[in-house]
């Protein structure tokens, strides 16, 4: 809602969105999930934009080894800083709670290069976990391909400590080494 000073108000929205999550097991070590999305006015269009938002195939090679493939939601870092949208591709996990390694290639959604083309070839690895109340990770991203101006060698590393139950300090640092000057970036909070 936004509020002028020029005696407009803002209009009445009407808007929506519906999210229907579907979850098949296919024997007992594999999985297919999916998730489609409505955004829709309820007002002003009978129209809506429905699509599949989210659909993985997911099998599990015993206790602690997993595997991802389609489009799934990936999260870097503590804070989501770097990344935090659709990843399309493939995904291993191997590990637990305590400690992960996840290794994936594929595309990064959102990633749109120099040149207005979508989502260069990505491979990236990453560890992470949580001991008590501290949460970790370190990563590494790099695109596959990519021109001169578009290719990124980041390296990265993210901490979260739970100081109270109400209470965390987190951060995360990521460096490009591939461009001039090594262009990075930090969050703490």
């Amino acid at each position: 809602w936004v509020q002028g000073y020029d005696g407009t108000e803002a209009k009445d929205k009407y808007d929506g969105r519906i999210k229907i999550t579907a979850h098949a097991d296919v024997n007992d070590s594999t999985y297919v999930q999916g998730r489609l999305r409505s955004d829709m006015n309820f007002k002003d269009s009978k129209d809506a934009n429905t699509y599949m938002e989210e659909l993985i195939v997911h099998h599990q090679f015993g206790d602690k080894v997993g595997m991802n493939l389609g489009r799934n939601f990936l999260t870097l870092g503590q804070t989501g800083m770097y990344y935090d949208d659709f990843f399309d591709g493939a995904q291993l996990f191997i590990g637990d709670s305590k400690l992960t390694l996840e290794a994936g290639y594929g595309r990064m959604n959102t990633w749109i290069n120099d040149y207005g083309q979508k989502k260069d070839d990505t491979v990236y690895a990453r560890l992470y976990g949580q001991t008590g109340r501290i949460g970790y990770d370190a990563e590494y991203i790099k695109t596959v391909g990519a021109a001169d101006a578009d290719k990124k060698s980041i390296w990265g590393a993210g901490l979260t400590v739970g100081v109270t139950d109400a209470v965390d300090i987190f951060g995360d640092f990521y460096k490009n080494t591939e461009p001039k000057g090594d262009p990075q970036m930090w969050t703490a909070g």
